[in-house]
């Protein structure tokens, strides 16, 4: 996780993005844990911003013998900066990626319940998922054989979505 945030802590000084207010570019969070249903996992937050009113994060998750993630999480005042910016119009660019459908933002599963591919959502059906809990995901994750190749699609997935919704 020390590679992945190098690398992105690269992009962000040598591009110029518009963040929400008040989101943490300086330095990542890595946290580990033993039990995520069941397994240990491998948590990075870079860039990041959490309060109890604001969230924008950007997250690389190992699961362990699951899948490697990479997710922006966005809710409060950070959902309402990228809403005015056309926030869901922008994700249905990217049918291959995994929108949260569920009532909560921290399940991290690939499930119906949990994720649907953007491909198979309208936009009026994310906005309905915006109104009715508040918060945005959008995730892409590699298998967990793939792993060497987290620090490069970490860096390819957060450029990819950045670029076109937040840079100057």
């Amino acid at each position: 996780m020390g590679e992945v945030e190098q690398v992105l802590k690269e992009e962000v000084s040598i591009r110029q993005y518009t963040y929400p207010t008040n989101v943490k570019t300086t330095n990542g969070k890595i946290s580990k844990g033993e039990n995520y249903k069941g397994l240990p996992f491998v948590i990075l937050d870079y860039p990041a911003k959490f309060t109890k009113a604001d969230v924008f994060a950007y997250r690389t998750m190992f699961y362990w013998g699951h899948f490697v993630s990479f997710t922006f999480h966005i809710q409060g005042d950070s959902l309402n900066f990228l809403m005015d910016r056309q926030l869901m119009e922008y994700v249905q660019q990217f049918p291959e990626l995994w929108f949260s459908v569920y009532e909560t933002p921290w399940e991290y599963v690939y499930k119906d319940s949990v994720y649907q591919q953007v491909q198979n959502l309208s936009i009026e059906e994310m906005h309905q998922h915006v109104k009715a809990h508040g918060f945005v995901k959008v995730s892409h994750k590699i298998p967990v054989d793939a792993i060497e190749q987290t620090p490069q699609e970490a860096l390819e997935f957060f450029k990819r979505f950045m670029t076109g919704l937040l840079e100057i």
